[in-house]
């Protein structure tokens, strides 16, 4: 840096932010200032892509776009937190467009395929080649942040802390995915201080974008969302795990469960179903066994809580810990409970048959 004299000064930056302007995230922008005599008197800055143009001279107040402008009289940081949310948020939907049009383009195509836990879990190229744009992407814009990804983390996850993390499912329902069946997303989720802050689900074979940011409300292709009204377990969904030592428990819960719903649909794709939820044409859904985790909860969770639905935990029926997924999601906490309740009726009989 050269030595600041009495002399007129120009400071140019010719872009500021040049990440978000190589990834074509709207915050960036030119800035110019002059100090004379060591003191500043001129300053701009404007951001073309939002058509915002800061200009102020030294005892002659502030302006965008010509118009006078003040600081905020918070004396918090919650508006400054609700930027960086903005950011957050516009950077994810980015991502998951991008990477979402790999799913889309693949969905018929040949695919190499193995499994990982077993022939019921299965996973392609196309799961770790979208989780790399995902992650790469982020990591870019948010080089402090943390990472939890069904391809990347794989069975042993690590302690969820206080950090911004982002919990990632490059394809939910790969399963589905694998026989071109529509019903497979992209699911991208954060949690800060391990609270879920924002949450998107999108498939983009039948173009359904679920989103949520926590105290926002949730969306579908932008355009607000509610769970159902009913008060009566009408429709449920529930998973079914190909698994020996969890089938016959499995059966007898959904036997159990049957006998008090008018139907029983299962999809295949968890965050997808959790969804149909918190759009209101599904009334409750359970799900468990040893190929979810994590990420297959996660950001749903709060687009549910967001549409004013519950996921509670199965055994305790509390809030659900997402770091536990043994979830049960309902339109309403009475009809969480009757499903967990009816789970708990289905294991008791199988206890007393193995006695």
């Amino acid at each position: 840096m050269p030595e600041l004299t009495n002399a007129p000064t120009w400071f140019l930056d010719p872009i500021d932010g040049t990440i978000n302007f190589m990834h074509s995230l709207p915050y960036f922008n030119i800035s110019i200032a002059l100090m004379i005599r060591k003191v500043l008197v001129l300053g701009i800055i404007y951001n073309p892509s939002n058509s915002e143009f800061y200009t102020a001279t030294k005892g002659k107040s502030a302006f965008l776009n010509g118009k006078p402008i003040h600081v905020s009289n918070i004396t918090g940081c919650t508006e400054m937190a609700r930027y960086a949310e903005d950011v957050y948020y516009e950077t994810a939907i980015k991502l998951t467009r991008e990477a979402a049009q790999i799913l889309r383009d693949s969905i018929n195509g040949f695919k190499h395929i193995k499994e990982k836990l077993g022939d019921w879990d299965l996973v392609t190229e196309y799961d770790r080649q979208i989780e790399d744009i995902i992650i790469g992407g982020l990591k870019r814009a948010f080089s402090n942040h943390r990472f939890i990804a069904e391809e990347s983390t794989g069975k042993d996850l690590p302690e969820l802390t206080d950090a911004p993390t982002w919990i990632i499912d490059p394809i939910d329902g790969t399963t589905n995915f694998i026989h071109g069946f529509p019903h497979t997303c992209v699911v991208i989720g954060l949690a800060v201080k391990k609270e879920m802050v924002l949450g998107i689900v999108y498939n983009p074979i039948l173009e359904q974008l679920f989103t949520a940011r926590k105290g926002r409300g949730a969306f579908l292709n932008g355009k607000p969302i509610q769970v159902s009204k009913i008060q009566a377990l009408v429709c449920m969904e529930s998973g079914f795990i190909k698994v020996d030592d969890l089938r016959e428990k499995m059966v007898e819960r959904i036997q159990t469960i049957v006998k008090a719903v008018q139907g029983i649909r299962t999809l295949g794709v968890a965050a997808l179903t959790l969804c149909y939820i918190a759009l209101g044409i599904v009334e409750a859904y359970y799900i468990e066994g040893p190929g979810i985790s994590t990420w297959d909860i996660a950001a749903a969770s709060l687009i549910i809580s967001e549409a004013g639905g519950v996921v509670v935990d199965r055994i305790t029926g509390k809030p659900i810990d997402i770091m536990k997924p043994r979830a049960v999601a309902a339109c309403n906490e009475r009809i969480a409970r009757d499903v967990v309740r009816l789970i708990r009726e289905a294991d008791h009989r199988i206890d007393m048959r193995t006695k």
